[in-house]
């Protein structure tokens, strides 16, 4: 079932340089389809695949799952992470594309569904680009209830819910996701924020530079080839955890949370405690912690004694 294949695994052109991490693998789609059909009617019966799929899929999308969408997909996943803006606890936006045989007959088949079906999409142009966002609730906001002001009958209002403040500061810590899609350079993007969305189409209008380009990435990927040689992977990874960690450093760090655990410190052990760390030890400049943090890389190949993956990590500044 694991149908993968090979091929150049350098980053398409609109892969920003600044992005947490990489991946990128050849996956024969349509020969999976096809094993995964095989495999169930040789448990089930001929035919009940087809069926399965006929019922539950093509019927009640007036699709044709294996033309409209498998045979489409040209064989490269690529997924990548990025930061967005303000940092938040998940401020990592995830995007994950795959590329298409047909750009403008996939196009027309998007365009053809947003109208029948009539889903709460919007649509955005962003530099000669379009994108489409999917309504979600509490879209532009952070979930919650609204805040409600009680009187007492002696004309005193009553005092705030702890437990109610607490949730409200949890929650400006959080990015509300907004499910975004776009086909960009001949890939099918599909995303939890506009912002990474319009990230790459930045990057393949020539704005920015490339993760190509950059000396970390090709540190790995020269790591790669001294260990496959001549055999092209089938799927290579990339990892840059300070990325990660910096966010987590930030919004520890933030006005946010630090006033929280200052508010809740007079009355609670806990964000005492906490407090009183950070008081007594502060932590270091992130600049001092990076030198101890390095890229990492993996890859997927396959050899005659079948599939191989080794993961690996370059030396950090620290021990140098």
């Amino acid at each position: 079932l694991l149908t993968f294949g090979s091929g150049d695994l350098t980053p398409e052109t609109w892969i920003p340089a600044d992005v947490a991490d990489y991946s990128t693998v050849y996956w024969d789609l349509e020969k999976t389809y096809g094993e995964v059909e095989t495999l169930v009617d040789q448990i089930l019966g001929a035919g009940y695949f087809e069926n399965l799929v006929e019922d539950n899929v093509n019927t009640p999308t007036g699709w044709n799952l294996r033309e409209d969408v498998i045979a489409q997909i040209d064989g490269r996943l690529t997924m990548i992470g990025k930061i967005v803006e303000p940092i938040r606890i998940n401020s990592l936006s995830r995007l994950i594309s795959v590329k298409l045989k047909d750009p403008d007959v996939f196009a027309t088949f998007l365009k053809g569904n947003i109208e029948k079906f009539e889903t709460a999409i919007e649509k955005k142009e962003y530099r000669g680009s379009a994108y489409y966002l999917i309504s979600t609730p509490n879209r532009g906001g952070q979930p919650g209830a609204p805040d409600v002001s009680f009187q007492q009958p002696n004309g005193v209002q009553a005092q705030p819910d702890p437990a109610r403040e607490r949730a409200q500061d949890f929650r400006q810590n959080l990015r509300q996701p907004q499910p975004t899609f776009a086909i960009v350079d001949g890939y099918l993007v599909i995303a939890d924020s506009f912002e990474i969305v319009e990230s790459v189409i930045d990057t393949a209008a020539g704005d920015g530079e490339k993760l190509a380009d950059q000396s970390d990435f090709q540190l790995i990927v020269a790591q790669i080839k001294a260990q496959t040689g001549e055999i092209q992977p089938s799927a290579i990874s990339f990892s840059r955890p300070e990325h990660s960690l910096k966010m987590f450093y930030d919004v520890l760090l933030g006005d946010s949370v630090q006033d929280t655990i200052k508010s809740q410190a007079s009355d609670n052990q806990f964000f005492r405690v906490i407090n009183s760390a950070f008081q007594d030890h502060p932590l270091p400049q992130f600049s001092e912690i990076s030198k101890h943090l390095a890229p990492t890389g993996g890859v997927l190949f396959n050899r005659p004694s079948g599939l191989h993956y080794m993961s690996f990590s370059l030396k950090p500044e620290s021990a140098k």
